[in-house]
């Protein structure tokens, strides 16, 4: 599976390194600002960036949320009182 996950991964870096060499030419960006040029490889790879982070960051609300449950969850099992249960013969127990 290591090989595997590890072909992938070279097969992913080939692609990024071939569409950036190819796409080498330089784009202007306007912002409300001013311009940003830059090669076309660079203005995906920022943008790609730019959606992975605002991705993990809506997703840290409900994991967050979800830790914090749990281990509240956990907090209270732990303070509540034990019920052992009988041991022995359950015939006997019942006499």
């Amino acid at each position: 599976m290591r090989a595997l996950t590890g072909l992938f991964s070279l097969f992913v870096a080939v692609v990024a390194f071939s569409f950036a060499w190819f796409n080498s030419g330089t784009v202007t960006v306007n912002f409300l600002a001013g311009t940003w040029d830059a090669p076309l490889s660079v203005i995906m790879a920022v943008a790609l960036l730019i959606g992975w982070f605002l991705g993990v960051a809506s997703m840290l609300k409900p994991y967050v949320g979800l830790k914090w449950r749990t281990s509240r969850k956990a907090t209270e099992q732990s303070k509540s009182p034990k019920i052992e249960a009988p041991t022995g013969n359950l015939q006997t127990l019942a006499k």
